[in-house]
C-alpha cells in the first residue's frame, strides 16, 4: 500500500479563512478585554468560527488567494459575524477550569 503522507506534503493546503480569522481575532482581542485569551478558549474561537464559513483551501506555496474587490466587503462582513458568534459560545460554555486568562503586555 502507498503510504501518500510520508511522500506528499499534506501540511502546505491551508484554509485561506485560518489566517484572515487570527487576524481579525487579534484586532478583536486588543478592542475587548472581557474576552478568555486561554488557548483553549482561543482554539475554540477559531475553529468555530472556521466551521461557519465556507473553506477558501490552497497551496500553501501558492500564495493567497485574490479575494474580488466587490466581494471584499460582503466576505468580511460574514468572517466578522462567525466570529462574533464563535466568541458568543465560547464565552457562554467555556471549555476550560480558569474563569480567566489575558495575555500579558
Amino acid at each position: 500500500m502507498v503510504n501518500i503522507r510520508e511522500i506528499y506534503r499534506f501540511d502546505a493546503v491551508e484554509n485561506e479563512n485560518k489566517e484572515y480569522i487570527i487576524d481579525l481575532l487579534e484586532e478583536l482581542l486588543d478592542a475587548d478585554h472581557t474576552i478568555c485569551t486561554c488557548e483553549q478558549c482561543i482554539l475554540d474561537i477559531v475553529a468555530i468560527t472556521l466551521n461557519e464559513l465556507q473553506p477558501r483551501y490552497r497551496v500553501g506555496i501558492l500564495g493567497s488567494i485574490d479575494i474580488d474587490q466587490r466581494n471584499h466587503s460582503e466576505y468580511q462582513d460574514t468572517v466578522v459575524r462567525a466570529l462574533q458568534y464563535a466568541v458568543m459560545r465560547v464565552t457562554e460554555n467555556p471549555h476550560h477550569s480558569v474563569i480567566f486568562t489575558r495575555r500579558s503586555g
